[in-house]
Order: C-alpha cells, then sequence, then structure tokens
C-alpha cells in the first residue's frame, strides 16, 4: 500500500523508521549535490550523513510551518556552517572536485567544462552565505521564500544578496571574457 506523502511526513515526525528511510532516499542526492558544492567531494558523504542524523534526531520539532525539504535544507546549512566553523577554511581542492570530468569530446563539451569551473570558481570566492543563497535559488529552484527560511534571512535580504552577487558574478565572467583580469 502506498502512502500520501503527507501521511509520510506525519509518520516520520512520529518516529516511524521506515518513513525516515523513505524520506532519506527522496533527499539525500538534493543534500548530498548541495553539501558537495559547499564543502567539496572528500568531505560530502560525511557531512550529508551527519545531517541526515539531525534530521533524524530532529524529526519530531518538524512542525509544518515549511516544506519538509526546505526544513532539511536548513539544517544543513547549519551543519555546513558549522564544519567551516570547526575548520575555518576552504579545502584548496574542493573545486577541482566539484567538477566531474567529461569524456573527451567536441571542443564545445571542453569549453562548457571551462565555463562551469569559472562560475564555481566565482562562487567558491563569494562566502558562504552567498554561494548558498546562489546554489539554492539557481541550481536547486528554491523560491525566494524558501531559501529566506532556509538561511534564516528576510526575503527582501535574500532577494538583495541574490542580486548583488548575480551582478559580482555576471561582472567577472564579463570581464574574462573580454580579456580582463580576474
Amino acid at each position: 500500500m502506498s502512502l500520501e506523502w503527507s501521511q509520510v511526513v506525519q509518520k516520520f515526525c512520529q518516529g516511524d523508521d521506515d518513513a525516515y528511510c523513505i524520506i532519506y532516499q527522496r533527499y539525500f542526492d538534493d543534500i548530498y549535490n548541495y553539501v558537495c558544492y559547499s564543502v567539496g567531494h572528500a568531505n560530502a558523504e560525511d557531512v550529508a550523513q551527519e545531517i541526515f542524523v539531525k534530521v533524524y534526531k530532529a524529526r519530531e520539532q518538524f512542525r509544518g510551518d515549511s516544506e519538509l525539504k526546505t526544513w532539511i535544507f536548513g539544517i544543513a546549512r547549519r551543519q555546513i556552517s558549522d564544519w567551516f566553523r570547526r575548520r575555518r577554511m576552504l579545502p584548496s581542492n574542493w573545486l577541482s572536485e566539484s567538477i566531474p570530468d567529461l569524456a573527451p569530446g567536441p571542443d564545445e563539451r571542453v569549453y562548457i567544462k571551462e565555463q562551469v569551473r569559472e562560475v564555481l570558481e566565482r562562487l567558491a570566492n563569494m562566502g558562504f552565505r552567498n554561494r548558498s543563497i546562489v546554489v539554492l535559488r539557481v541550481m536547486y529552484n528554491f523560491s525566494t521564500k524558501e531559501v529566506a527560511t532556509i538561511m534564516g534571512l528576510s526575503e527582501a535580504n535574500v532577494r538583495t544578496i541574490l542580486y548583488r552577487s548575480l551582478k559580482a558574478l555576471r561582472i567577472e565572467m564579463n570581464s574574462q571574457l573580454m580579456g580582463g583580469v580576474r
């Protein structure tokens, strides 16, 4: 018998392990990818597991004020912040680990890979808060309201940070395309 999503969420909040497994399977890949963009592949598995341990332990605290996915991403953001705080640094190799290797092929694939590398490099230089807002809004298609909830900011603040971050990214990318210096 298939459970409706609202029933799965309700059972999860009540401590049902099967419901937790369903939620884990549904959201793990999204959380893992978000963590990869933040801390790199080498640490992503451990951090993602820590996030889901926290989700499991905090399940009774979910009140339903937001979507479950938004709540889980909020936990992920706090866990990633804690990870950075404990290390006080960004790993030097996180960027190279975040870009999958493309099979040798047409020049377009090489060009696209380089463009992705440039964008990710600039994202890495933004700082955790700005990078998280851009990644959540642009790559994960969260609404501004959801990003605000995840980040613990007002919607207006999220819109401002997103606008300024994307503008800075656009200026840097255009500068590079025009032969400018980084």
